[in-house]
């Protein structure tokens, strides 16, 4: 038992620092946006920008894995983040900021793949366990994110994370190599549509989470300090997570369904109350069961993904991690598009429409009582 533990830990290590980078971004936001005298839309385009790298990560990380195991990609994926770090300190522009934000994407998507098949690698049998410990790993990274963030201005949290980077690349060579090659690119998986509303809803997941973060934030801004942000984000992220931990999407598919659906319906009825109140308490409010609900809906569908991917898990994988990168970089510009050229409550009823479209989806994917194996 304790060496499955200590064989886990590099694992956890990795995904922690890999989300603390990423999530320390968005209480930044406003400053970065002040130092590179950039729009409103070019600050939610900076923040979007992790998602363009990430398009590229998930498949660059999978075919380093496929060749060389999940080592050399976790390498890769740390030192990337560490690339962009380095870019946010010395940059001064929107433009030096977007190639930060891309280059920490590409790293983000190559830790995700990295860490999810070397718990595949390790643990062949039951990956089950060993997988949610992965949740577990990125949900406190984003918590310590915020909080590196209230060290204060748009330079000194990115020297905090660059330093950690040591112990992140420490970490990333304890990652096993080789037992890559038995993973296919096995495209008959993609005809599932158990799979295509677990896409559909997991974009929508990530469209309201970057929503939140990338555009919302310069709302909350108006009010909150980078401190008051950092507290905010933080506030929401540990609801996401107790809301992930609930049960009641493990019982069967039927119920992940439910369960998926119904979070995305309070979802959107919380992001009109949102977008509706002015008050800081209202928010924090407002935000926390938002964040609760969204742990449950992204547990649902993760159950789902999971049992739709019978022979093609890579494939799988793969166009799972897409759709959430899809909908983390559609989200903040669509939403402060809305915002600027309309009002913040239609951003918030155009986000709410499509999810409970999305939840309605549900009903054309035949769910049965149990799941398959994850083959």
């Amino acid at each position: 038992m304790r060496t499955a533990r200590r064989s886990f830990l590099p694992i956890g290590t990795v995904a922690a620092y890999d989300a603390l980078g990423y999530a320390l971004v968005a209480p930044i936001l406003p400053a970065l946006r002040e130092r590179a005298h950039a729009s409103p839309l070019a600050a939610s385009l900076i923040f979007a920008g992790v998602s363009i790298g990430m398009f590229a990560g998930f498949v660059i990380g999978g075919l380093v894995i496929i060749r060389t195991g999940p080592r050399n990609a976790a390498i890769g994926g740390v030192l990337l983040h560490l690339c962009g770090d380095l870019l946010f300190i010395v940059g001064h522009t929107a433009g030096v900021y977007e190639a930060a934000r891309m280059a920490q994407g590409l790293g983000s998507g190559m830790v995700w793949m990295s860490s999810v098949f070397a718990v595949i690698v390790r643990w062949p049998e039951h990956p089950e366990q060993q997988l949610g410990k992965i949740l577990t790993g990125f949900a406190a990274g984003s918590v310590i994110g915020p909080l590196v963030a209230a060290l204060g201005g748009p330079v000194r949290p990115f020297v905090a994370d660059a330093c950690l980077a040591v112990v992140g690349l420490t970490a990333a060579t304890f990652y096993p190599t080789g037992g890559g090659g038995s993973f296919g690119w096995r495209l008959h998986v993609l005809r599932s549509r158990r799979l295509a509303f677990a896409l559909v809803m997991i974009t929508l997941v990530a469209l309201v989470i970057s929503v939140l973060d990338g555009s919302y934030t310069l709302h909350f801004a108006t009010k909150l300090s980078q401190t008051g942000l950092a507290v905010l984000i933080t506030s929401s992220t540990i609801a996401y997570g107790v809301g992930a931990l609930l049960p009641i999407a493990s019982r069967s598919l039927r119920a992940s369904r439910a369960s998926a659906q119904v979070g995305a319906v309070c979802c959107a009825a919380l992001l009109l109350g949102l977008t509706t109140f002015d008050s800081v308490a209202m928010w924090f409010v407002l935000i926390v069961l938002l964040g609760a609900a969204l742990g449950v809906t992204e547990a649902g569908v993760l159950s789902i993904s999971s049992s739709a991917a019978g022979g093609g898990l890579m494939t799988a994988q793969v166009v799972y991690a897409q759709a959430f990168a899809f909908g983390f970089l559609i989200g903040p510009p669509v939403a402060t598009w809305l915002t600027t050229r309309f009002t913040l409550i239609s951003s918030g009823v155009v986000v709410g429409l499509v999810l409970l479209l999305g939840a309605g989806s549900g009903f054309l994917a035949p769910m049965p009582d149990q799941p398959g194996p994850i083959r």
